[in-house]
């Protein structure tokens, strides 16, 4: 049985501060907690989900669409487009690779089948896997007090 502690390590931030915080700092508080809390899913789950240059590339799309946004040509403006789909498409990715490392820990750890919606998941990414966590949390706090 997993450890009522290990998913102490990520901070339990409800879903809506969490969208909160993230439209207060126009986005940059998504990237900062997927910087933060990435290594530590990963190290709870024993799974990888995204190594540092994947986090670096999402960042680096966030902020290159927001400075290109600014122009009035054209192309600029194309390219700040085409930054935010593939930012958008990161997301995506990361959010999947999250579900599949929460949904095994979920399985092998606490013996918890966690059915996670792959539509939310695509359309809400960050925001749906800090929504789980908390949900895992929740059931893993209870297990252990069960045992207990």
């Amino acid at each position: 049985m997993s450890d009522v502690n290990t998913l102490k390590n990520i901070p339990h931030l409800s879903t809506l501060n969490f969208v909160l915080l993230t439209l207060v700092t126009a986005g940059v508080y998504l990237i900062v907690w997927q910087f933060m809390n990435t290594p530590k899913i990963e190290k709870i789950t024993s799974k990888g989900i995204a190594d540092h240059n994947f986090l670096v590339a999402i960042a680096a799309c966030f902020g290159l669409s927001g400075v290109l946004s600014a122009s009035t040509e054209p192309v600029t403006l194309m390219i700040s487009g085409l930054l935010s789909i593939a930012l958008f498409v990161l997301y995506i990715i990361w959010a999947f690779k999250a579900k599949v490392a929460l949904q095994g820990y979920a399985t092998t750890e606490l013996k918890v089948d966690l059915r996670m919606n792959g539509i939310y998941t695509f359309l809400f990414t960050v925001f749906y896997i800090n929504y789980c966590i908390n949900e895992v949390s929740e059931s893993d706090k209870s297990l252990q007090a069960a045992v207990e």
